[in-house]
């Protein structure tokens, strides 16, 4: 019965250690890591590494596939202050503001490669709603790669919903125009 429950905890921990190698930095930097570290234990464990990864049905391509994922990187790193539709959390909502760097942005290269710099350091002078930025404040810098600010960016550029209209909120600013 021991020997069950080490072997479902070391199964447990090798999966673990899978899943966040695939995330930061891929399985087969780990593989090499621990191939070449000329530690018999650190081969077993690569080993069991190897065999959970069969036993859990991945395949070796998928799990040293280094995309990152848009909209995981949004729940896990963004979600906490920015909800998607409106009404906003502590920071404006994905839906808003993706509409706003579709107005300012002719296209997804432009708008992407600007968030993610903007991502990597924010600046209240390249904010592209400076109204969002007086109102919520500058969004912090985030511990993102590259790639993830990048992944993201993306995501958040195809939240893009021409029904949100030009910003302005649901009526389109025919209360303003009705009070002149």
């Amino acid at each position: 019965m021991k020997q069950v429950m080490f072997f479902i905890a070391i199964w447990h921990i090798s999966c673990n250690m899978i899943a966040e190698m695939k995330e930061k930095s891929g399985l087969l930097y780990l593989f090499t890591q621990l191939i070449f570290s000329g530690s018999s234990i650190m081969k077993n464990v690569l080993y069991l590494c190897i065999f959970s990864c069969i036993a859990s049905g991945l395949s070796l391509a998928d799990a040293t596939a280094k995309t990152a994922d848009g909209r995981a990187i949004f729940d896990r790193s963004c979600s906490l202050c920015h909800s998607i539709n409106p009404p906003p959390k502590s920071a404006p909502p994905v839906v808003p503001l993706a509409n706003r760097y579709h107005m300012k942005f002719q296209t997804k290269e432009q708008g992407v490669a600007y968030m993610a710099a903007f991502l990597k350091k924010p600046d209240r002078n390249k904010a592209v709603d400076p109204q969002a930025v007086s109102r919520f404040g500058l969004m912090p810098t985030l511990p993102l790669t590259d790639a993830e600010r990048k992944a993201v960016a993306a995501w958040f550029w195809d939240q893009y919903n021409p029904a949100m209209g030009g910003g302005r909120g649901i009526g389109g600013g025919q209360r303003r125009l009705m009070n002149q």
